[in-house]
């Protein structure tokens, strides 16, 4: 079989989607399947032929200011159009089209999928903000939380177009004739969307998508790889008890939401001590915050680290502060590494969290009621240390890359073969 990605960001720009799609092209690979990628050159240097472990990619460049892709919807138009007219040759051949988020480049090429006959599916990648939430214009330039203390200048606002936000919003917004495109593309019976959770699943609903077209697949971890990189748990009686955060410095992430509960933490914990790995563009503000809440001294920012696994298998309790989120990959290596967890209650987070069996679940921006969840989880590390086996006996059941892997092979030979009218994934 020949699937043919498509994909607006690939490696060397690598986030939570980038992995999981980068392990399921692998994946496939593995599994004697033909695998190609088609993406955005977003930076001047990078190639316009590439290759990771063996797999083709094709880079798609624009309009470059300084060495970086610009932005902007007509220009983006013009860009998933070039896009577009260089995977038509190659969906020619292919068997298979599968198109990485939700976006403009995806109505383009599932529209001439249709038309050339190829199946085709649509990962949507993140739920993207609730109603009311400033982070649904892009635009916009919303005050980060700070507790107690009132954001009163620019230093604690997120800069506008510095998050990933809703993507079939920004879709309807920016690109409307795009969104009925894709809505048209969807009436096509080889035509099928993959949502990572059901919450994304009921946004799809309500966005008039239908039912018979959606199919439900998470995202996956090679337990083996990523177990093999988690040390021996440490002596907890040595180390002060250590939460940790992984994820990009932006908005939608909330470790704005994180600093703050930490200051109720560490009232009542002064010993605790919090992990951030991530970087982006809320970094600064992020330091700000911690300064003006007293808790810079138990705060240790780490940066965008390598070592992941190992942070992990060092600290008791992992924390998911997030605003919105798909299937948080960073939640997902947390509890196959044994941690318990204190998440908002995000997309992803109930498949991989039960409240009171392997963690806690609070409102998206309660920063007081993520505050009790991590110090609930903090003051007793033995009963966190069971929980957290226990939440990882249930990833090796639900969430491992074989698993997943499974799920979409299946997915893609019974779209790809000779379907009787109306059959139904």
């Amino acid at each position: 079989m020949r699937v043919l990605f498509v994909t607006s960001t690939f490696w060397p720009q690598i986030g939570g989607a980038e992995i999981a799609l980068h392990r399921l092209m692998a994946a496939c690979q593995a599994a004697g399947h033909e695998v190609e990628v088609i993406t955005v050159r977003r930076k001047q240097a990078w190639p316009l032929h590439d290759a990771l472990d063996g797999i083709p990619i094709t880079r798609v460049g624009g309009v470059f200011r300084r060495g970086e892709l610009r932005a902007g919807r007509i220009l983006s138009a013009i860009l998933y159009a070039q896009v577009a007219r260089c995977a038509l040759p190659k969906l020619r051949q292919a068997d298979l089209v599968f198109c990485a988020r939700m976006s403009l480049l995806a109505a383009i090429v599932v529209s001439l999928a249709r038309w050339l006959g190829k199946p085709a599916i649509i990962q949507i990648a993140s739920a993207g903000p609730a109603p009311g939430d400033p982070g649904t214009d892009i635009a916009a330039s919303p005050p980060l939380l700070a507790g107690p203390v009132t954001p009163a200048t620019p230093q604690i606002y997120a800069p506008p177009r510095s998050w990933v936000g809703a993507p079939l919003l920004t879709l309807r917004r920016q690109h409307p004739l795009g969104f009925k495109a894709l809505l048209r593309a969807m009436r096509g019976r080889n035509v099928w969307i993959v949502a990572l959770t059901e919450q994304m699943r009921a946004r799809l609903l309500a966005d008039g998508f239908a039912p018979e077209r959606i199919i439900i697949i998470p995202n996956g971890l090679d337990e083996a790889g990523f177990r093999a990189a988690v040390p021996i748990p440490p002596d907890h009686a040595a180390h002060p008890p250590t939460a940790i955060a992984v994820g990009r410095h932006s908005y939608e992430k909330g470790m704005d939401v994180l600093l703050s509960a930490w200051q109720i933490v560490h009232a009542a914990l002064p010993e605790a001590r919090l992990v951030l790995l991530g970087d982006g563009p809320i970094h600064a503000q992020l330091r700000e915050i911690a300064a003006r809440l007293g808790v810079a001294d138990s705060v240790a920012f780490r940066g965008a680290s390598p070592h992941v696994a190992q942070e992990l298998g060092a600290a008791d309790v992992f924390v998911l502060p997030s605003r919105w989120e798909g299937f948080s990959n960073a939640l997902l290596e947390a509890v196959f590494a044994g941690l318990p967890c204190a998440v908002t209650d995000v997309s992803g987070a109930r498949e991989m969290v039960v409240p009171d069996d392997n963690g806690t679940i609070v409102p998206v921006g309660d920063y007081q009621a993520l505050a009790q969840g991590i110090i609930s989880l903090l003051q007793d590390r033995r009963r966190a240390r069971e929980m957290g086996a226990r939440g990882r006996e249930r990833a090796r059941a639900h969430f491992t890359q074989a698993q997943v892997t499974a799920q979409y092979l299946a997915c893609f030979t019974r779209l790809v073969a000779p379907m009787d009218k109306g059959m139904q994934i």
